[in-house]
Formats: C-alpha cells, sequence, structure tokens
C-alpha cells in the first residue's frame, strides 16, 4: 500500500493525519498498531486518543409513584443474584431451604443461605442473627469463642450471607460465614496500551473554600505544563479522567452553607466548573457522575446531571455525563476486552463509618479502602437499605456489584486512599475544597488536592500532590 492509499484508509477511520506524522513516515505497521485509536492534533503536539470506551452501566428513570411491590422486587432479586453467588462455593455443601431446617428434629450439618434482617447480641454476649428466605426465617447462633466471631461482627442488616453449621428447628449453630465475595483467583488486568488514567472526585466548586489555585495546577500539569520532567511525561499519556461526584458545592446542602458559597447559584457554579474542563485537552475523556451535592435527586441511582441546570457541561464534546453509579470499561482492543471502571460517589459510605466496628477502629472516613472492600465483599454499594435513600425504579436491584470492577473510584469523604482488593483497585478521590466550618464542627481533616494516576499498562498506581 502507498503512502497516498494509507493517508486515505485512515481518514476512512476517521484518523486524522497531520503534517509531523506524514514527515516522519507512515506503513503498514503503524496502521495495525493505530487501528483502534484515534489522532488529533492540538497547537503543539499530535496526541493519540483511545476511542475505545463504552459505558456498561448507566441509569436512567422516570419516576412515578412507587409502593410495596417495587420494594419487593428489588429486595427479590438482590436475594437471587447474592444467593445465586454463594451456593457456587466450596463450603456450601448440604444446602436445605429454611423450611426444611424446620422441620428438622435430629441436628445435621447443613447450609443456609438468608437475607438477614435481625442482628442481636444475647447475655451471654453470643450473636443471634435472623436469617430469611422468600419462604421463612431462622435463628444462626455465631458463639463468642468460635474463630468467625469477629468477622461476624460485621454484619449487617439486609445482607445476604451463607452459613454453615449444624441446626435442627429452626436454629442453626454457625462454624462458617460465606459471603459473596470476589473469587480469590482473579488476576489484575492490564492494558497493551501504554495510557492512565486520572481519578478525582469532590471539587466543589461555588465553595468559599474551594482550593482554585491548586485545581488550576491540576488542570496545568494535564496540559504539559506543570510539574517536573517525570509528570510532565506522565501527563502525556493521560487519556481518560474520572469525577466521581460532588462538582459542584450546590446550594442548601448544610446548615448555613449560604454564608460560604461564592457563587450562590446552581447555574453559575456549574458553568463556573466547565470553565475548568474545558481547559483540559480535548484528547482527554472526561467521565463524571453526580454526588449528593450535585443537581439531581439524593435517592441512588442518581441519574445524569439535569440539563436544565447543567447545560454548560452537556455543551462539552470530550464529556461524558453519566449516573451514580456507573460502569465505563476504557482502553478495548480488538484483542483485549478493556478496563472497567466502576464509579460511585459513596453517600453509603456515612453508616458504615458509624455502624461497623472495623471500619470504624481502623480509620474511618480516613480509610476509603476498608469500606470499599466491605462493599465488594458483599457485591453491593449499600446493603443497608437504610445506609443510602433508595430508588426501587428497576427491574433488579441497581446497587448491586454484578459486574466485578477493574477499578473502584469513590469520592465523598475527602481522603486519599488506594488499595488492591482481590485484583481490584480501590481509590478515593480525595477533594479540592479546604476544611468547612460544618466539617470542623464533625471532626472531618480532609486530605485534599491528592490525584491517583493509573498506569493501565502495568496497573501502578502513583498519587500526585497538587496541595
Amino acid at each position: 500500500m502507498n503512502k497516498s492509499d494509507l493517508i486515505q484508509k485512515l481518514f476512512d477511520k476517521g484518523i486524522f493525519v497531520t503534517k509531523e506524522m506524514i514527515e516522519e513516515g507512515l506503513d503498514e505497521k503503524l496502521l495495525a498498531e493505530i487501528d483502534d485509536v484515534n489522532i488529533v492534533q492540538d497547537d503543539k503536539n499530535v496526541k493519540i486518543l483511545s476511542l475505545n470506551h463504552e459505558i456498561v452501566i448507566n441509569f436512567e428513570n422516570e419516576g412515578y409513584k412507587y409502593n410495596v411491590q417495587d420494594f419487593q422486587r428489588v429486595f427479590t432479586s438482590r436475594y437471587k443474584f447474592l444467593h445465586d453467588l454463594i451456593r457456587t462455593h466450596k463450603s456450601m455443601k448440604n444446602i436445605i431451604s429454611i423450611q426444611r431446617l424446620k422441620r428438622k428434629k435430629d441436628r445435621e450439618h447443613v447450609s443456609i443461605i438468608g437475607m438477614v434482617s435481625d442482628v442481636k447480641e444475647s447475655k451471654n454476649g453470643n450473636l443471634i442473627i435472623t436469617l430469611e428466605d422468600p419462604q421463612s426465617n431462622c435463628k444462626a447462633i455465631i458463639m463468642k469463642d468460635k474463630d468467625i466471631f469477629v468477622d461476624a461482627k460485621d454484619i449487617i442488616f439486609d445482607e445476604v450471607i451463607g452459613v454453615v453449621g449444624t441446626g435442627s428447628d429452626g436454629v442453626i449453630f454457625v462454624n462458617e460465614i460465606i459471603w459473596p465475595d470476589i473469587p480469590h483467583n482473579r488476576s489484575i488486568k492490564m492494558s497493551p496500551i501504554e495510557e492512565h488514567a486520572v481519578f478525582i472526585s469532590d471539587v466543589h466548586v461555588g465553595s468559599d473554600n474551594f482550593m482554585e489555585k491548586e485545581f488550576l495546577n491540576f488542570i496545568k500539569w494535564l496540559k504539559g505544563e506543570y510539574g517536573g520532567a517525570l509528570q510532565k511525561q506522565t501527563a502525556q499519556n493521560v487519556r481518560y479522567l474520572f469525577i466521581a461526584g460532588d462538582c459542584v458545592d450546590g446550594i442548601g446542602i448544610y446548615p448555613n452553607q449560604q454564608k460560604e458559597l461564592t457563587i450562590d447559584t446552581i447555574v453559575g457554579q456549574y458553568e463556573a466548573f466547565a470553565s475548568y474542563l474545558k481547559q483540559i485537552p480535548s484528547h482527554i475523556q472526561i467521565f463524571i457522575c453526580p454526588g449528593n451535592h450535585d443537581v439531581v435527586h439524593l435517592a441512588e441511582p442518581q441519574p445524569v446531571f439535569f440539563k436544565e441546570y447543567t447545560q454548560s457541561l452537556h455543551d462539552i464534546e470530550n464529556v461524558h455525563l453519566v449516573s451514580n453509579p456507573s460502569m465505563i470499561k476504557v482502553g478495548k482492543t480488538k484483542d483485549f476486552d478493556g478496563i472497567n471502571v466502576l464509579m460511585y460517589h459513596g453517600y453509603s459510605f456515612d453508616y458504615y463509618v458509624a455502624n461497623i466496628d472495623s471500619i470504624r477502629n481502623n480509620g474511618g472516613y480516613k480509610r476509603a479502602d476498608l469500606i470499599q472492600q466491605f462493599l465488594l465483599k458483599r457485591r453491593h454499594l449499600a446493603p443497608a437499605f437504610k445506609s443510602t435513600p433508595y430508588l426501587p425504579a428497576y427491574e433488579e436491584d441497581p446497587l448491586l456489584i454484578k459486574v466485578i470492577p477493574d477499578i473502584m473510584i469513590t469520592g465523598h469523604i475527602h481522603y486519599s486512599k488506594v488499595a488492591n482488593y482481590k485484583g481490584v483497585t480501590v481509590m478515593s478521590g480525595s477533594c479540592w475544597q479546604a476544611c468547612t466550618k460544618f466539617q470542623e464542627k464533625l471532626g472531618h481533616e480532609p486530605e485534599p488536592c491528592m490525584v491517583p494516576v493509573v498506569n493501565l499498562k502495568t496497573r501502578e498506581v502513583t498519587v500526585m500532590d497538587f496541595s
């Protein structure tokens, strides 16, 4: 194939050929390498842009008057999905229904799967868990001298678990607890392409505590105009930016907030936020989900930002607005399935920090990784129903983690943390807001301007500090 035919073929694929590319020479090998990418040119550089992103999960809904059956449908679908995961565990032998357990008169080794409807501690300090399935309920007793007792203390309302032990007459004495969890044998998925993804959250534009100088330095870095040689080199490979909610500070979110706003209209806040995003190079694809400060309803799943107030965001070509939660696949090629990124702002996190001993006693809000691992283990973003407002508008529970992510990004708690859980890179997006008076009263000490950067080829994570 001669050069002119090759150029035409590139154009037919939507790949724009620059003068510099022609001078450097084009050949079949180059075409093979860029078959799955697009190439654009700004004033200074030729950029390679992967077009292979896909929005895997994105929730839309039309409101109506919900009834008991809507909630029943959600809980039933949750039970069925998690039940089917748990029953495949190697320890779940001799599975019986709760009704059959009630009919048994002699104690036998059995396994039960149920949804937790009650958790109590006896006078002797043992745990008494009430489990229910679609037909009946039973008591599961976990003795305080058992090795599993510490893990059992984290059992919460509405989660689905399996228990193994000896039982009869509607009571089972538990020797083992099985959670739906993520398989142990998962390897870390790595892209064949050298691309970087950047993760932030909680920008809070409009607040008088918004750290504008630091955020502008972050944008300068994305443009290759800030940092040392290594940081600038990293910026050249950035292809994706994920923003996990609370783009603006909002209106009336907490007491006396109005006194701490520099922009006191919601439209004005989003226009200011959009003005920052427009400075980011257009070859970087930006994915944004809402949070509890954003202009959508609080109940989850939260839909895409209401266009009436956020037209300025909808008008930016490289911005992709998604629901909270959502899942985006990036870096997909002919021979690689891509990296799945689960975005969830994290409004349910407050409940787990307050109610789960293993989280509260080991760092609380400073340990987003413990909260994320807790939710991944239960394959649900809000397993306790009262941990977040819930929208029962779907055929199945929308907060189930049905597709195992490769990366999980959350926000809300204003702390930075990165960890690995069974092949899933879990991270919190820090924030761009200094401590507010409201946070100070609650004892929060935010950790702002920390930016995790993931090399999708190696899955190494670098946390950059713009503070």
